[in-house]
């Protein structure tokens, strides 16, 4: 059952770190022109920002 918990938090975590990702302006950090680094930066940050998000959710559910 810890999995399925896992994968609900993962699912949580991926729409709040999307949500979040999107409403920062990083035009500003590459050049112009440069649409799949921007892309890639964006899709990793929101892989990073998904796990990090999931694990202090579930420690916090654990902790109880």
């Amino acid at each position: 059952i810890n999995m399925v918990v896992e994968l609900f938090l993962y699912a949580i975590a991926a729409v709040f770190s999307t949500f979040a990702v999107t409403g920062l302006n990083l035009n500003s950090l590459f050049k112009y022109g440069h649409v799949w680094e921007a892309r890639i930066f964006v899709m990793i940050l929101i892989i990073c920002m998904t796990h990090i998000l999931e694990q202090f959710l579930y420690n916090l559910i654990n902790l109880g």
